[in-house]
């Protein structure tokens, strides 16, 4: 019954008992069902790499309830990113701005052109920008 609650509303799971909360099994089926359950779940499952790998995979912006650590982690943001573009503006500012940050700009602009926006405070000046429904191209 806890579980179908968690499915229809990710942060039902802060009303799930104790014991419930401490099972790896059980949180890890609740993000699976709904990524926004990471919201709720204890800070060490915040911190554990597959269970925030199961939330973001479906719900990228979760990734805001990660723990400091895992929003360092090139492969689990870019993974994030690549789910839902917004996600980036949760990455750890080390990321964001760092080596990959081209690399991951042009996932997210794939995902969500209005992100451009968002990392239009990043980029350089472009000479020129080209927007469809799908995708924005941002060329140097």
């Amino acid at each position: 019954m806890c579980l179908l609650a968690v499915r229809q509303y990710g942060r039902a799971l802060k009303f799930a008992s104790a014991d419930l909360q401490r099972d790896p099994s059980f949180v890890k089926g609740c993000v699976a069902a709904n990524g926004w359950a990471l919201a709720a779940a204890k800070s060490e499952f915040q911190n554990d790499p597959q269970v925030v790998m199961l939330a973001c995979t479906g719900h990228g912006s979760v990734l805001k309830f990660a723990s400091e650590k895992l929003k360092a982690s090139r492969d689990l943001v870019l993974m994030a990113v690549a789910s839902q573009g917004s996600a980036l503006q949760y990455a750890a500012p080390s990321l964001r701005n760092g080596m990959y940050e081209g690399r991951w700009k042009c996932v997210a602009l794939k995902r969500i052109p209005r992100l451009l926006l968002f990392l239009s405070h990043f980029l350089p000046q472009p000479s020129f920008v080209i927007f469809s429904p799908h995708f924005a191209l941002y060329c140097q």
